[in-house]
């Protein structure tokens, strides 16, 4: 089927290039560029969306197993014991990296807009109470 669709997109150019002249040609050529781009671009997209997914998912169930060794640290059974303490170090230690770098390549990213107060539509400006001055 692809290779239908390659012979057809192939003979319509040599038609329209015969037919109609050079600018016609390079006119659909440039279409056919735009929409492959466009192709490309949305493949992309959707790549990076799972593996964003993919990423939240991992630090989702390392966290559920850090506060799981918290839990099971403070049992009646395991409280004190060295070896759980230092687990539960390490794995504080590896959830504030973790932390850091979803918050490093995390796709979706907060602004920090700092509002002034400007001119207002009669070209005064405003005090405290937000009352025009005059």
């Amino acid at each position: 089927m692809r290779y239908i669709i390659g012979l057809s997109l192939m003979l319509n150019a040599g038609l329209l290039m015969a037919v109609l002249g050079v600018f016609p040609f390079l006119f659909y050529l440039s279409l056919l560029v735009i929409c492959g781009l466009i192709w490309f671009i949305r493949n992309t997209f959707q790549m990076v969306r799972e593996i964003n997914e993919d990423i939240q998912d991992l630090f989702d169930s390392l966290f559920s197993l850090q506060t799981h060794t918290q839990s099971v640290y403070e049992m009646e059974m395991f409280y004190g014991d060295e070896t759980l303490k230092h687990l539960i170090i390490h794995m504080m230690e590896i959830g504030e990296k973790l932390e850091d770098y979803k918050e490093k390549y995390s796709l979706e990213e907060t602004w920090d807009f700092e509002i002034e107060e400007g001119p207002t539509m009669t070209g005064g400006r405003l005090d405290e109470e937000g009352k025009e001055k005059e």
